[in-house]
C-alpha cells in the first residue's frame, strides 16, 4: 500500500514515516503540497495524509487541488492540524476530505483511518470498474439489439420484395422523391400508371412504410382477379344473409382489414363505372356501405390504385369515369418502361444477380461485355419483372461466374434495326466531322462487341457476318479483351 506525507515539521514527519514503513506502507514524504502534487502527476498515490499548516501550499490549498487536478481518479485525503478550528475542519469535509485529525496524533486511531482509506478507495475502484463493465454490457447489449433489428428489418424487407429497389436514374429518383412526399401524406388518393412488371406494387408498398418497416397493414388486392359480381363484397364487406352462399355472420371485407394502414387495389380499369362511383365517394367522404347493410362504414385507410391500361383511352371509350380520373390526378404517378429508362438495365442487372447469386449459392459476380450489350438490346417488355426473371433463371440453370451470351441465348433477337452496323458513307461523313480524331482500335472492337451481341454471341456466325476468319476473331477478342 502505498501512502504520501506532507508535513513542514520533519520530526513529526520522519515519525510518520517510520511507524508506517514497519507497518509495510510504501511511504513517499515531502515537506510542502506543491512538491508533492508535482511527484502525484508522474506517479499517482490514492492516499494522501497532510498537515494543514504549511507554506507554499497549505493543507486545505491542496486539498482543493487534488480535487481539480486528480478528480477522475480515487483519493483519500487525511488532513490533520495542531491547531483545531470548526472552520477548517468544516472546510475540509465540505470539499472532499475523508477524515480530519488533530495533533499529537493517536497512532491507533491514525492506523484505523487509514485502514478505512483503503477500503474506501478499493470500494470506489471497484465501482468504477463495475460502472465501465455495465457500459460495456449495456454498449454490447445496445449493439446486439440494433443488429437483431437490422436483420428483422432486412428480413421484413425482403418478405415485402422491397429489398431490392435500386435507383440507378434521375427519372425513377423523380417518381421516389414524389412518392415520399406522398408517403407523408396519408389523406391524399394515389394512382400508379405504368406497364406491367415496372414495379407499381413496390411503389405503393414504399408509400406505405417509407423507409423504415410499418407495422400498418398493407392489403393489396388485384382487380382484375375477382369476379365482378363479387368483388363489392369483397371490397366493401357484407351483411350475414345479403347473397346466395354469404356467410351467416358476414365479411368485413378489405376496406375493414387496411383500417389504419394503406389499401391497394390494382389494375382498377378493370372495374365497373358502377363500382368505380361507389369508390369516388369512398374517396371522397371516406365512407362506405357493406352489401346487404344500410349503416354506413368509416375507414381512414390510406388508398392507393394501380393501372397498366392508358386511362386516357380508357375514359375516351366510356370504361373509365373522368371524375374518378381527375380526383386520383392530385396523387398521380407515372412509372415509365424500362426500354426508356436503358442506364437502369445493368445496374439492375447486376444487383439481382449479387442477390439471386447469394441467396441460391452460385459464382456469378458479373456479366461479360457482349452479355452486356445483349442486355442493353433487349426491348424487356416485361419491364423489371422480366429482367429478374431472366437473371433468375441464369443463376439456376448455370454455373459460372461471369454471365456469357450463350446464357442469354432464350432472349429473343432484339437487333432489328441493323441500321447502325452498316458503314455507309452518309454514316463515315457524320463520323468524321463530328470526331476531333478517330481511334480505330475503339470502333473496331465497338463492332466486333456489336456483331457478336447481334449474332447472340456465335463466334462462327459472327466471323461470317464481318467477313472475317474465326482465327481473325479470336485475334480481336483476346487484343479487345471481349469475352
Amino acid at each position: 500500500m502505498e501512502i504520501i506525507i506532507i508535513d513542514d515539521d520533519s520530526g513529526s514527519r520522519s515519525s510518520l514515516k517510520m511507524l508506517l514503513t514497519d507497518l509495510h506502507y510504501q511511504v513517499y514524504d515531502f515537506d510542502n503540497g506543491l512538491s508533492a502534487i508535482n511527484f502525484m502527476k508522474k506517479h499517482f498515490v490514492p492516499v494522501v495524509l497532510s498537515d494543514i499548516r504549511m507554506p507554499v501550499l497549505n493543507g486545505l490549498n491542496l486539498l482543493l487541488a487534488i480535487r481539480k487536478e486528480f478528480k477522475e481518479k480515487a483519493t483519500a485525503v487525511i488532513l490533520f492540524t495542531g491547531q483545531s478550528n470548526i472552520q477548517d475542519a468544516i472546510f475540509s469535509l465540505k470539499n472532499g476530505a475523508f477524515d480530519y485529525l488533530t495533533k499529537p496524533l493517536n497512532f491507533e486511531e491514525l492506523i484505523n483511518v487509514l485502514q478505512k482509506a483503503y477500503e474506501y478507495i478499493n470500494l470506489k475502484e471497484e465501482n468504477s470498474s463495475y460502472k465501465s463493465n455495465i457500459k460495456q454490457l449495456v454498449d454490447q447489449k445496445t449493439k446486439t439489439m440494433q443488429e437483431e433489428f437490422d436483420q428483422y428489418k432486412n428480413i421484413a424487407l425482403e418478405h415485402l420484395g422491397m429489398n431490392q429497389i435500386g435507383i440507378f436514374s434521375n427519372t425513377l429518383k423523380k417518381v421516389f422523391d414524389h412518392a415520399e412526399i406522398l408517403h407523408n401524406s396519408p389523406e391524399i388518393p394515389v394512382l400508379i400508371e405504368g406497364e406491367t412488371g415496372t414495379g407499381k406494387e413496390v411503389i405503393a408498398k414504399f408509400i406505405h412504410h417509407g423507409h423504415s418497416v410499418s407495422i400498418r397493414p398493407f392489403i393489396a388486392v388485384n382487380a382484375a382477379a375477382i369476379p365482378p359480381e363479387l368483388f363489392e363484397s369483397e371490397l366493401f364487406g357484407y351483411e350475414g344473409g345479403a347473397f346466395t352462399g354469404s356467410k351467416i355472420k358476414g365479411s368485413k371485407g378489405k376496406i375493414f382489414a387496411a383500417e389504419n394502414g394503406t389499401l391497394f387495389l390494382d389494375e382498377i380499369t378493370t372495374l365497373s363505372t358502377t363500382t368505380q362511383a361507389k369508390l369516388l365517394r369512398l374517396i371522397q367522404e371516406k365512407e362506405y356501405y357493406p352489401l346487404g347493410s344500410n349503416e354506413k362504414s368509416i375507414t381512414n385507410a390510406r388508398l392507393i390504385f394501380a393501372t397498366n391500361d392508358n386511362i386516357n383511352k380508357k375514359i375516351e371509350d366510356g370504361t373509365f369515369r373522368k371524375d374518378l380520373y381527375y380526383r386520383l390526378k392530385a396523387g398521380y404517378l407515372f412509372i415509365p418502361p424500362l426500354r426508356e429508362r436503358k442506364e437502369e438495365i445493368l445496374p439492375l442487372a447486376q444487383l439481382f444477380l449479387g442477390k439471386i447469386s447469394q441467396d441460391k449459392g452460385k459464382p456469378f459476380v458479373k456479366f461479360s461485355s457482349i452479355a452486356e450489350s445483349l442486355l442493353l438490346n433487349h426491348p424487356w417488355e416485361g419491364n423489371v419483372r422480366e429482367l429478374r426473371s431472366s437473371i433468375e433463371r441464369i443463376v439456376i440453370l448455370f454455373n459460372d461466374k461471369t454471365v456469357r451470351p450463350h446464357h442469354l441465348s432464350f432472349l429473343s433477337n432484339t437487333l432489328n434495326n441493323h441500321s447502325d452496323l452498316h458503314l455507309s458513307e452518309d454514316l463515315l461523313q457524320k463520323l468524321f466531322e463530328n470526331s476531333k480524331e478517330i481511334d480505330l482500335n475503339i470502333l473496331i472492337k465497338k463492332v466486333i462487341i456489336k456483331a457478336l451481341s447481334y449474332k447472340n454471341g456465335n463466334k462462327v456466325k459472327t466471323a461470317n457476318f464481318l467477313k472475317i476468319t474465326r482465327n481473325q476473331l479470336y485475334t480481336y477478342l483476346q487484343k479487345f479483351n471481349i469475352c
